[in-house]
């Protein structure tokens, strides 16, 4: 009996210490329920949007009846069996574990009921905007200036004949998607000269109520080639031309593709942009120029988007004779999507263009066809007084069989994914 009063015990076995300890368990018994069970309906998506919260410091946006179940099942009151008394002689590690708990549930229910706030806001996109980012036909152009560039000269063409396209299975597709403000171009106009060795002035220029700064030598009646650099004041475009090196009498094939790479990003980042660094998407030879190697080059930290961040024709001695070029990424946030099947919904009732390759702008025959790929891509949206954005869109694609026309063909159409 002396020991176990020395020993401070009662006599169900229990220290005082360890009688705390119990009660402390007790009491945090339902709280570690919750815990157990809120890990089973935590989804994909908000995982991503909370661990971009605490990565990036951006605000989350949880899918809403994701959101709604989870409230609902941390805050509903319902009796909890009590706990029988546990006999631990090293309680440490419960003691943290528990509180690790108890501060993730309440991190959990303050980020469900808080709303998303995105860091920046999007601008709607319009249907130029969808058209803009669907891929163009091959287009000749016959005479070249400085703000039209010869990689993307005009948007796609939409498809004038009637579809109708089906969808057997679609993806739920995430609760979260990000999108991306585009910041100022570096300031390569200010060194033109000593960057492109363009020696003509600086100059602004209106053309379809956008202000350009341009600077260019030859062209017109000069007599010499176009040698030319046009950057948007509004989004941040970049239009380069260089015809002092397009006909190469001693050049018979391209310039191998490692180089050609290799020449690109040396050329973008002498200009300022992190050429080293930019994913590369693409390299193919250039239609009706098989000398010119064509370089897609992508924006850091942006999975997929239907334009490339730059896009480079490399001649045979190495240099740039045509480049199309857009910021980098100043700012990234978060926001809440909408299913593809609310996505899906806009493409069945033609509420957003769809394009199909290698057809003729003036075929308006009717077709069918079905789903085949689903993906998320981030599209271009470009503002007249607020710079340019990667807004994220649901990609759809798939084949489609067109009156009097033996073989299928593909078709495309991108949708906002955006609440």
């Amino acid at each position: 009996m002396s020991r176990i009063m020395d020993d401070d015990r009662d006599l169900d076995g229990l220290s005082e210490s360890e009688r705390r300890l119990a009660d402390d368990l007790r009491r945090l018994a339902p709280l570690m329920r919750e815990q157990e069970s809120v890990e089973g309906i935590v989804s994909a998506g908000f995982r991503q949007a909370l661990r971009d919260h605490l990565v990036y410091g951006e605000e989350v946006a949880p899918h809403p009846t994701f959101a709604r179940a989870l409230r609902e099942h941390l805050l509903a009151s319902r009796p909890i069996a009590p706990a029988a008394p546990l006999l631990l002689r090293r309680p440490v590690w419960i003691s943290a574990m528990a509180t690790v708990i108890a501060v993730l549930a309440v991190l959990l229910v303050s980020l469900v009921e808080r709303p998303a706030r995105p860091a920046f806001a999007i601008p709607r996109t319009t249907r130029a905007d969808l058209l803009f980012n669907l891929p163009t036909s091959e287009i000749l152009v016959r005479s070249m200036q400085a703000t039209v560039s010869l990689i993307h000269p005009r948007p796609a063409s939409p498809y004038a004949g009637r579809l109708s396209l089906t969808a057997h299975a679609l993806p739920l597709g995430p609760a979260a998607v990000a999108a991306y403000r585009l910041g100022p171009p570096p300031r390569v106009m200010a060194q033109v000269h000593r960057l492109l060795h363009i020696h003509a002035a600086a100059r602004r220029i209106r053309i379809d109520e956008t202000d350009w700064i341009v600077a260019q030598d030859g062209g017109g009646h000069s007599g010499r080639p176009v040698h030319s650099l046009a950057i948007s004041e509004a989004t941040g475009e970049v239009i380069y031309h260089d015809r002092r090196n397009f006909q190469l009498p001693h050049a018979n094939h391209p310039l191998g593709a490692g180089q050609a790479v290799l020449a690109a990003r040396r050329w973008l980042t002498r200009l300022g942009w992190p050429g080293r660094d930019m994913p590369l998407i693409g390299i193919s030879i250039v239609p009706r120029a098989p000398l010119l190697r064509e370089i897609a080059l992508g924006w850091r930290g942006v999975r997929a988007s239907a334009i490339p961040e730059a896009t480079l024709w490399v001649a045979p001695n190495r240099s740039v004779i045509e480049a199309w070029i857009w910021p980098p990424v100043a700012s990234r946030t978060t926001l809440g999507a909408i299913p593809t099947s609310e996505a899906w919904d806009e493409i069945r009732q033609h509420a957003v263009p769809v394009v199909i390759a290698a057809i003729g702008h003036n075929l308006k025959v009717p077709g069918t066809g079905g789903v085949a790929h689903v993906s998320v891509a981030e599209i271009l949206v470009t503002t007249l007084h607020h710079g340019a954005y990667l807004v994220p869109s649901y990609r759809f694609s798939g084949r489609v069989l067109l009156a009097r026309h033996p073989h299928p063909a593909t078709w495309l159409s991108f949708v906002p994914s955006t609440q």
